[in-house]
């Protein structure tokens, strides 16, 4: 999906790449969804504060892929969409995860595992609970996310930014700038 019409000059392309698709209950997908395993793992986890290790083992892969030259110098920050203050913070619990794993990994001395590099204002609203429409939901974002660690942002580190779901792609323009964002 796109910004909606009128609501602001595009800042440009954002990178994007998905790591994962699951299919929803729709009626029409139903065949699709019975043979796809990671819509079944998806779906199995879906209340997890604990992810399957492929999962992290997948980001990690795309991660040393992307970033190959991290090897000889330069720093990665990862960290990940924050969740809305009424929900679970499992991108938070899977970062965890993942840092475990960046931690006990000599290729990945470069990289700096940060759940708190983003965050939302008091008053953020539920995207799906209060079912905000589309313009709604890039408002929302745009007026309540921010850069809560400052000082982890400069112009030599690259960034690596994780989100779970997208629908109206909403959060991901607003994070990105010159981040990539997997899904």
């Amino acid at each position: 999906h796109f910004k909606p019409w009128g609501f602001e000059e595009p800042r440009g392309p954002v990178r994007i790449s998905v790591c994962g698709r699951s299919f929803s209950n729709h009626k029409s997908l139903a065949r699709r969804r019975e043979d796809h395993a990671l819509t079944a793992s998806i779906e199995d986890n879906k209340d997890s504060t604990e992810f399957p290790q492929e999962w992290v083992d997948t980001v990690l892969a795309f991660t040393q892929k992307r970033y190959p030259l991290l090897i000889w110098g330069g720093t990665l920050v990862v960290t990940v969409v924050p969740h809305r203050p009424e929900r679970e913070p499992r991108l938070k619990n899977f970062l965890g995860q993942l840092a475990d794993a960046v931690s006990g990994s000599r290729r990945m001395r470069n990289v700096v595992v940060e759940p708190e590099l983003l965050a939302f204002k008091d008053g953020v609203r539920s995207q799906h609970g209060d079912r905000l429409g589309q313009t709604e939901r890039f408002e929302n974002v745009r007026d309540h996310l921010y850069v809560n660690r400052p000082d982890l942002v400069n112009g030599k580190s690259h960034y690596l930014v994780i989100d779970d779901v997208t629908t109206t792609g909403a959060s991901l323009p607003e994070v990105a700038g010159d981040a990539a964002v997997i899904v």
